[in-house]
């Protein structure tokens, strides 16, 4: 499919799910300039351990919902090659999947409102780096990363999310998390927070922007029944 021309397309809602003997897709130079889903495109692709996007032309993505689920062969996915200026829902993207490492630095994600689930349930996700992004226009990061249990790293440094509302179960089960840099969230009280850090490590360095978060933070810890140190960066 590599330089392809797909732009009377507008959806490729699960167009390659459930294919269960795929290995490699080739989609680089492709151009989906017109789809605005690829909510569950590989959905339940057991065996497929390559997605080539390079070169791949988007600019009206909306959906991405469920995209990789399921994929358990894929260890790595280049998020960066797609335009996701205009995405407004990611919930369950790598749920299930093989991905260990996710890197969103710099990316532009301005029209989502919600991160809710959106990188939950991906039992082999390691490290997850979102550093400088353009999210400022998110609500909530409820179950976010929520029972990621190889998960030790979560660096969003630089990144402004001044309009939060929502962090409950943001790290519920993060059995192996040490270290998350959330230095540019606002948190307060205004902010909802329920069992953010239940069953995660104990110990878990939480690095945040102000006195005030420092404050919140220790106090979701200790809603929690979690132990770890809130530090300002």
């Amino acid at each position: 499919m590599s330089n392809s021309s797909y732009t009377g397309a507008t959806s490729l809602s699960s167009g390659y799910s459930g294919l269960t003997t795929l290995k490699n897709v080739d989609l680089s130079n492709t151009d989906f300039s017109n789809v605005q889903s690829m909510g569950g495109m590989f959905y339940g692709d057991s065996a497929l351990i390559d997605i080539n996007v390079t070169g791949i032309k988007t600019g009206k993505l909306e959906e991405l919902n469920d995209m990789l689920s399921g994929t358990k062969a894929l260890t790595s996915f280049d998020f960066k090659s797609l335009d996701l200026s205009t995405v407004t829902n990611i919930m369950g993207i790598v749920n299930g999947s093989g991905i260990t490492s996710v890197n969103l630095d710099n990316v532009d994600m301005s029209a989502l409102t919600t991160l809710n689930r959106a990188f939950y349930g991906a039992t082999n996700l390691k490290t997850f780096s979102m550093k400088n992004a353009k999210v400022a226009n998110a609500t909530d990061l409820r179950g976010m990363f929520d029972s990621n249990t190889s998960l030790t790293t979560v660096d969003m440094s630089g990144t402004a999310m001044n309009a939060l509302e929502h962090i409950d179960q943001i790290f519920k089960d993060c059995s192996s998390l040490t270290t998350v840099d959330i230095s540019g969230a606002s948190l307060s009280v205004d902010v909802s927070c329920g069992e953010a850090f239940s069953n995660a490590k104990s110990g878990v360095n939480v690095k945040i922007k102000d006195a005030t978060a420092k404050s919140f933070i220790e106090d979701v810890f200790t809603d929690s029944g979690a132990t770890g140190t809130a530090t300002i960066a």
